[in-house]
């Protein structure tokens, strides 16, 4: 398992996050400069079970994991309790880890919504084009040293 923020590849200003650390809560992209609380960014990634997880539900019975609701095309990415049947869950990397491949909708991967940048900008399930809206970097981070860099912030 590796603990990492999912940063945007087209922009590494921007991450992979949710809004509300809360099940249903919809996965977005986020402005780093803009994000007060780790918990909103901070994911497990489990290459060996496919799940990506907030790390901060980890010691839940129920963690929230990211989640394609369906396999449609551009069907809206949220959190949701773990479900281990659950293939929607599911996630691979491909492409020197660029690309976040769903392996429950085969063909389908992590897409920031139209390419905006703008905080809070939705992402979904898209059909994988090579598109720098579908390109993450995973930067290993843990929710200790996040704190740290935000308490250095507020205190400049």
């Amino acid at each position: 398992m590796t603990q990492a923020i999912i940063q945007y590849a087209f922009d590494p200003n921007y991450v992979l996050g949710v809004q509300n650390v809360q099940a249903g809560a919809s996965v977005v992209i986020l402005q780093r400069s803009m994000v007060t609380n780790p918990a909103q960014i901070l994911w497990d990634i489990n290459m060996f079970n496919q799940y990506i997880t907030l790390v901060a539900t980890l010691s839940s019975p129920t963690p929230l994991a990211l989640t394609a609701p369906t396999a449609a095309a551009q069907t809206q990415l949220v959190v949701s309790n773990r479900q281990l049947a659950n293939d929607l869950q599911k996630w691979t990397f491909f492409g020197n880890q660029s690309f976040i491949s769903s392996v429950g909708a085969p063909g389908m991967v992590v897409d920031d919504k139209n390419r905006v940048l703008q905080n809070g900008n939705p992402v979904w399930l898209y059909p994988n084009n090579g598109s720098p809206a579908q390109q993450w970097i995973l930067f290993q981070a843990s929710m200790k040293a996040l704190e740290e860099d935000l308490a250095e912030i507020e205190e400049a």
